[in-house]
């Protein structure tokens, strides 16, 4: 079977909350399939907005989108059907075990216990199955939820910040997953925040800003150089977690690359101030050594 060019297309996707709010300002684009596409773009730019309009959750004020030739306005049904849609925080009901939860959605889906057995297998919970949700931490929450959309074996993958909040091994191993994911006539849409990941995962990655969506070649083409992004490295002789949760609270938009045991890597959406950053980490019992922007 010949691979499907365009699995997803996107013509004049737009979005108003209100006659002053304009979110989405006429979205094109098309998505080939076996491909891994990534968004990223400002707080509040629209991206979970796109990502929820595209999963059939929002309606868009305009415009049209269609998968495998299925029009979002005519085959609304079936293009649902064809969608899985992993939200950032996905509602799991904590009393159930890794096994019952898929269980239950291999039910609605008409899928096997060989199925389920297989996904838990590929998201690495399989030794952890028999435990209750509650449990597991959050990168296996993570990728329970990833597992979900797994078994749905959906058309188009649409993933909303899969690694936020996780440590770097965490994000590794989730970001392994979905590069050995089988994208065969699939293809997988990405919104996120953390650059280092985009950059690693991503076959294809766009921008979204000002309503308006664009292709980049690489994250650094999306902003001036007076905006960032940036890379932090940073060796301190009391480096804690708890300072690290800190600083990703307090400057939006950076995230956590990787962590030893006095050294931190950071990456930053923009520029931020050099001696306002040093000044916080002091502020916050931070013991600098050295600190580098890249």
């Amino acid at each position: 079977m010949a691979r499907e060019r365009n699995i997803l297309q996107i013509k004049g996707l737009t979005k108003s909350f209100s006659k002053n709010v304009e979110v989405l300002k006429g979205i094109d684009c098309e998505l080939k399939s076996g491909t891994v596409f990534s968004i990223i773009g400002p707080n509040g730019a629209g991206k979970t907005t796109l990502i929820r309009i595209l999963a059939t959750l929002l309606r868009p004020s305009g415009g049209e989108f269609w998968i495998s030739g299925l029009s979002s306005k005519t085959d609304l049904w079936k293009v649902r059907n064809l969608i899985g849609y992993c939200p950032e925080r996905l509602p799991i009901d904590g009393r159930a075990t890794g096994f019952e939860f898929l269980d239950f959605y291999a039910g609605v889906y008409g899928k096997k216990d060989s199925d389920v057995v297989n996904i838990l297998e590929t998201v690495e919970l399989i030794d952890s199955a028999s435990r209750q949700i509650s449990t597991y931490s959050s990168g296996m929450m993570k990728r329970m939820a990833l597992a979900r959309t797994l078994l749905i074996d959906p058309r188009v993958f649409l993933l909303d910040e899969p690694t936020s909040g996780l440590d770097p091994s965490g994000q590794r191993k989730l970001q392994n997953i979905i590069l050995s994911m089988n994208k065969k006539d699939r293809a997988i849409l990405i919104s996120s925040h953390n650059l280092y990941e985009v950059e690693r995962i991503s076959d294809q990655i766009f921008f979204l800003k000002d309503g308006k969506l664009t292709t980049i070649d690489s994250v650094s083409e999306a902003f001036d150089d007076d905006e960032g992004p940036i890379i932090i490295d940073m060796t301190l002789n009391n480096l804690e977690d708890t300072l690290i949760d800190s600083i990703i609270n307090e400057f939006q938009g950076t995230n956590l690359v990787s962590k030893g045991k006095r050294k931190v890597r950071l990456s930053a959406e923009r520029t931020i101030d050099k001696d306002k950053f040093i000044a916080y980490v002091k502020e916050k019992g931070g013991d600098i050594v050295e600190i580098k922007y890249l």
